[in-house]
């Protein structure tokens, strides 16, 4: 019973807010949404489910901001987050998370990226110097082909499963179809 208590203790010391706008508060209404949605109808349980998951990403963000998630020195924070939301929105506009999550993933980073170097802090549009618009401009490219190539993978991947005698033909000339042999 008493490492029940000290449990509860350190789960309430770490969800115990510091201020209103943190990832706490975020984590503590998903959570509370997610119970009330237990006891409700389909449609307002969807809605409470649906505003649960945007404010679980809305508590991913600020978790994010104040800890950075870094490997080798780059920031992932952004491809997290983007996981988050396309998920939530496929799930949301298609009922179903497919390979389409995936594939906007990368467009989404990139917004979550560029806007703040487009908006000021009075929440109006500001215009990036020269350098910055290069550097936004490449950003958003780049992720653009990745999400290209992405739904490029799972097109081939789709024609190879739907039509089987394109497995059987040789790709040994091909420059971007490579088969893979364990």
């Amino acid at each position: 019973m008493r490492e029940l208590f000290a449990l509860l203790k350190f789960v309430y010391i770490i969800l115990l807010p510091k201020k209103f706008l943190s990832w706490q508060t975020c984590l503590l209404t998903c959570i509370l949404l997610w119970l009330l949605a237990l006891s409700q109808t389909d449609t307002q349980r969807d809605i409470l489910a649906s505003l649960g998951f945007l404010s679980l990403i809305a508590g991913l963000w600020f978790f994010l901001q104040e800890r950075p998630f870094r490997i080798f020195g780059f920031s992932l924070g952004n491809w997290i987050l983007s996981l988050f939301l396309a998920v939530f929105i496929a799930a949301s506009l298609w009922g179903e998370v497919s390979y389409i999550p995936w594939v906007i993933s990368p467009l989404i980073a990139a917004l979550i990226a560029i806007v703040p170097e487009l908006i000021n802090s009075n929440f109006k549009l500001k215009l990036p110097d020269p350098h910055a618009r290069a550097r936004i401009l490449i950003l958003l490219l780049s992720h653009i082909l990745l999400s290209c190539w992405i739904q490029f993978h799972f097109t081939i991947n789709y024609w190879l499963s739907t039509q089987p005698d394109l497995v059987r033909q040789d790709f040994s000339n091909s420059v971007f179809v490579v088969k893979i042999q364990y």
